[in-house]
């Protein structure tokens, strides 16, 4: 599937697009959400995607972050289970890293006063105004905060527009959110929305002991006559193309217990788990760099020559979402047939995975997995400190 710009043209679609991006409908939460102008070159690279598309003058929706609203509590001294200046903080304190100029504010909460969209309860209004307050200082732009209530949506903005201000005064109906154009461009994106955060978590539950016993036969059958590098990749990718086909066509694709044994046997050499990682990347974009792993002896991180510049050069571009879904799917399932490290390993690609593809929630589920069975993982460290950190992939980094 080809990635192509999506253009969004109202406030409503903008507001249908933010709980794509997070995968989730967001609820009693603050967001915040990148709306920088582009680059030039991002521009001319964008209108390549789409012949129809004019981009010029038009900002680019960055990187989306959201925290949940304080809630009251007779436990604290601020009389909030989070103080509002404590989430203003954790939203704002990678924006300055990312070189951010702007951003748009929406809070989302069904509280009686808010549930029509005429005013903020008091957790929000303190946080709204902590986070404002911090946004001028790092002299970040607000284009407007928006209170997205259960049945109506208005812009809040007190303060003086921002110059170029073009999606302020946003209103209507949370409604009409769900029937227009954006949704079925997500969906078209590969993009998809759970009702809650929840329902993201991936299922980590162990399978049966039968499956577990069948499995592990497979793998120490594996690893006392293991096949060549580029033998047990193939076989990875034939399951990761089953399984993404499946689930192009919303069904489910059966995945033996003999080949998750063999499968967490190849995981187990690191020049297959790189090229699993790269089969995560861009379709053609790692092929390069796969044939010049698979015939090493030895795998990414001591790569010498043209290897390493081949691995750079796909990491830059855009993964195509439904094949590293495939990938971080399949690696989170095999992980359910053992324990210990060896499902953390399995665990920390997916997250690596999932967290390269823009699946940030569903990567903060897989590496606690990871960090669990073994917390000395070192690819779920790794990934755990830049999610963190609010660390954007290379081919999405300003």
């Amino acid at each position: 599937m080809t990635r192509r710009t999506l253009l969004v043209n109202t406030p409503a679609e903008l507001l249908t697009l933010i709980p794509y991006r997070l995968g989730f409908q967001p609820a009693d939460s603050i967001v915040v959400a990148e709306l920088d102008l582009p680059h030039p070159e991002t521009t001319d690279a964008a209108r390549d995607n789409d012949d129809d598309g004019d981009y010029r003058g038009r900002r680019t929706l960055g990187a989306v972050a959201r925290a949940h609203l304080p809630a009251a509590t007779t436990a604290s001294t601020t009389g909030f289970d989070v103080a509002p200046d404590d989430v203003a903080e954790a939203l704002t304190q990678w924006l300055p890293a990312r070189g951010t100029r702007a951003v748009l504010v929406v809070v989302y909460e069904s509280t009686p006063g808010a549930g029509d969209g005429r005013s903020f309860s008091t957790a929000a209004g303190l946080t709204v105004a902590a986070l404002l307050a911090r946004l001028g200082t790092l002299a970040i732009d607000t284009l407007d905060v928006v209170l997205m209530g259960s049945l109506r949506y208005s812009s809040k903005l007190t303060l003086p527009a921002a110059a170029g201000a073009d999606f302020s005064h946003a209103s209507g109906s949370v409604a009409d959110l769900t029937s227009n154009r954006m949704n079925a461009e997500a969906v078209v994106q590969g993009l998809s929305l759970q009702p809650t955060r929840a329902d993201l978590a991936p299922d980590t539950t162990a399978v049966s002991a039968g499956e577990q016993a069948e499995a592990l036969a497979a793998l120490r059958a594996t690893l006392g006559a293991p096949p060549s590098a580029r033998a047990a990749f193939e076989e990875w990718r034939q399951v990761r193309q089953r399984l993404q086909d499946a689930q192009a066509t919303g069904c489910r694709a059966q995945v033996e217990a003999g080949e998750c044994g063999r499968l967490l046997a190849a995981l187990s050499r690191s020049r297959v788990r790189d090229a699993v990682l790269l089969d995560a990347l861009a379709p053609g974009g790692a092929d390069r760099a796969l044939s010049a792993l698979l015939t090493s002896s030895t795998g990414i991180s001591a790569g010498a020559g043209g290897l390493a510049a081949e691995v750079d050069a796909a990491l830059a571009r855009a993964p195509e979402v439904a094949r590293a879904g495939a990938v971080a799917d399949l690696a989170a399932l095999i992980a359910r047939y053992v324990g210990g490290a060896r499902a953390a390993d399995a665990y920390a690609v997916a997250a690596w995975t999932a967290w390269n593809s823009g699946r940030h929630v569903h990567a903060r589920y897989l590496v606690g997995a990871a960090l669990e069975h073994d917390s000395a993982n070192t690819l779920a460290r790794l990934t755990s400190a830049v999610l963190i950190n609010g660390m954007a992939p290379a081919w999405a980094a300003p």
